[in-house]
């Protein structure tokens, strides 16, 4: 092979290898990832294996994903605020995963959240928390954003935990 032709080759090649794709794919439904929103100050949590997504502060302290890969602790190392968000095939409602919905202690809307989709927002108090829960089922999967939280908290956080709960997304997933 000709030097110069070696050359063209080997450029056409790493020029092929650095052009973007344009096209959307669906997403690989996997391992979850976490990414910068376009929004200034917050971040996008997607979960892959039941396929949604959620965004929220960076100031929230380090988060982690749940060791089963169903979804995220978005606030960390506070032990009186625990924030997550997550997938379930469990319906919520029912027992023995969530009788607690069904107190009638418990306040319930409806909201839409930043997709169009209604979800149901239940909150109450338990001892010296609040609970803030947002549910959404689609496709007999449920997403949910669960949040027990401090007095202190909740009143100067309010406003950011409804904005967490409204962007719940869901992604398409691949057939």
């Amino acid at each position: 092979m000709k030097p110069l032709t070696f050359y063209i080759l080997i450029f056409t090649i790493l020029l092929t290898s650095c052009s973007t794709n344009l096209e959307t794919s669906p997403p690989n439904i996997n391992t979850p990832t976490t990414k910068i929103s376009q929004q200034e100050n917050w971040q996008e949590y997607i979960n892959q294996r039941f396929g949604f997504s959620i965004k929220f502060p960076k100031s929230w302290p380090r988060n982690q994903g749940t060791p089963d890969g169903n979804g995220i602790f978005l606030y960390g190392n506070d032990p009186n605020i625990d924030i997550r968000a997550y997938g379930s095939v469990s319906n919520p409602f029912t027992e023995p995963y969530g009788g607690q919905f069904n107190d009638p202690n418990l306040k319930r809307q409806n909201i839409t959240l930043d997709n169009g989709k209604q979800a149901t927002l239940i909150t109450g108090k338990e001892n010296d928390s609040i609970l803030y829960f947002v549910v959404l089922e689609q496709a007999g999967i449920f997403y949910q954003l669960e949040a027990h939280v401090t007095k202190q908290f909740f009143t100067e956080n309010e406003k950011t935990l409804l904005k967490v709960a409204k962007s719940l997304n869901i992604l398409q997933r691949s057939p």
